[in-house]
């Protein structure tokens, strides 16, 4: 199959945490897919989250981009003395009301509720959130299109493993991996004691719970997509998306899209690097026709390769209609 791009035919809101009000500007959401073929391209679920715009990455076919110690044993809890919970248990603790409102926002009450599982959690109390952007909070607080980032962020501080706590205060540090497969790193410090990613504190250790351990911290784990734009994105991987960069930056306003905050989300099918090259029809584009080749790559609104099996058309940002052909036997999804 010849790989090529997709080649077109001729608020302000306001703002209030539990502790706190501010007035933002409402931030913007991408998601990019990197399109190696315009037919039978393989969807791997691998997603990357990334924020100012917020992004879901995911790679297609060969195109692939995964984000990227002291052994950390099973959890056991042999001695939970506490019938309730990891969400009862945050219900009953004033200093976690933000968090509990993150999880009941997010959906995902019974993977805090699930017996089990024994699951420890690492839980900023609501001073925590203080320090967060509030352009993003507004997001995963109050956008039905930010769930998913809110899944991933509430799972950022979840642990599937039990943490020998007195090893790290004796002096150790080790890296451990969140449920959404990112590291966090521990260490102990002698003004601060345990201190996670160097910024985290420990204000309690070890809240018993039926199904997990608490950990208490007085700042929230940033996942790395918080601080990413999509052009950070292409701009770090040369090798495989150089060529829609030098296509980029031929037009202002599409970098500028992809740069900076904007009112609606979007994603992007991402021509590699291998697709440009491949594709003698895109040497016969004329530079003043870049607008229009790059706005048939954007569709608003967040697309994952789940929804892309379940809807048969979209309609790129200039208009034109995308066509989308899943064969479920293959498990392949073709893009017109």
């Amino acid at each position: 199959v010849k790989q090529q791009p997709i080649l077109p035919p001729q608020n302000f809101k306001h703002f209030s945490l539990l502790l706190r009000e501010r007035h933002i500007n409402e931030g913007s959401c991408f998601s990019l897919l990197l399109v190696s073929c315009c037919s039978s391209c393989n969807f791997s679920e691998k997603m990357i989250f990334l924020s100012r715009p917020k992004l879901v990455f995911i790679a297609i076919n060969f195109a692939v981009i995964t984000l990227p110690s002291m052994t950390v044993s099973e959890t056991n809890h042999t001695d939970v003395i506490n019938e309730h919970n990891l969400l009862e248990t945050m219900k009953g603790d004033s200093d976690f009301r933000l968090m509990v409102h993150l999880i009941k926002t997010a959906g995902i009450e019974a993977l805090f509720e699930d017996p089990s599982t024994k699951t420890m959690a690492f839980v900023p109390i609501n001073e925590a959130f203080l320090d967060i952007k509030t352009d993003l909070m507004i997001h995963l607080l109050t956008d039905e299109v930010w769930k998913l980032h809110l899944l991933y962020f509430l799972k950022h501080h979840m642990f599937p493993k039990k943490i020998d706590m007195d090893h790290i205060a004796s002096g150790h540090s080790i890296t451990i991996e969140t449920l959404t497969d990112n590291l966090v790193r521990l260490e102990s410090s002698s003004d601060d004691g345990i201190v996670a990613n160097g910024v985290a504190k420990f204000v309690r250790e070890n809240v018993i719970a039926s199904n997990g351990l608490i950990q208490a911290i007085d700042s929230v784990l940033v996942p790395q997509w918080f601080d990413t734009t999509i052009a950070d994105l292409l701009v770090s991987d040369p090798d495989r998306l150089s060529s829609l960069i030098s296509v980029g930056n031929k037009n202002v306003d599409f970098m500028n899209t992809i740069s900076s905050p904007s009112e609606e989300p979007y994603t992007i099918f991402a021509p590699t690097n291998i697709a440009f090259s491949d594709s003698f029809i895109f040497s016969s584009i004329r530079t003043d026709s870049f607008q229009d080749f790059l706005g048939y790559h954007v569709v608003p609104g967040i697309h994952t390769g789940t929804d892309l099996m379940q809807t048969p058309e979209l309609v790129s940002f200039i208009g034109q209609a995308l066509k989308v052909t899943v064969d479920l036997a293959k498990r392949t999804t073709r893009i017109n």
